[in-house]
């Protein structure tokens, strides 16, 4: 199974929790985590996630790209995404 699939079968709840089926791996992830995760989920792009980001959020587009990013590396590192 690669990662587009694992990502694809994540089961994610309103609460912050996370549950991946092929592991057995749960993940407790923050609000904006979880709003990443669905738009990845949706297809959107990083740019289109990071403008999201902006505007959801109210937050400075270099501090959004920082987070976007470590969240990015923490999600490949769990190999939940490809890089």
């Amino acid at each position: 199974m690669d990662t587009h699939d694992k990502l694809r079968d994540l089961l994610l709840n309103d609460s912050g929790f996370a549950f991946d089926p092929s592991t057995g791996f749960t993940y407790h992830i923050s609000s904006s985590g979880m709003e990443v995760l669905r738009w990845i989920k949706e297809g959107l792009s990083e740019s289109d996630i990071l403008a999201r980001l902006i505007e959801d959020y109210l937050v400075e587009p270099a501090r959004a790209e920082h987070d976007l990013h470590l969240f990015m590396s923490s999600m490949n590192q769990y190999g939940l995404i490809t890089a």
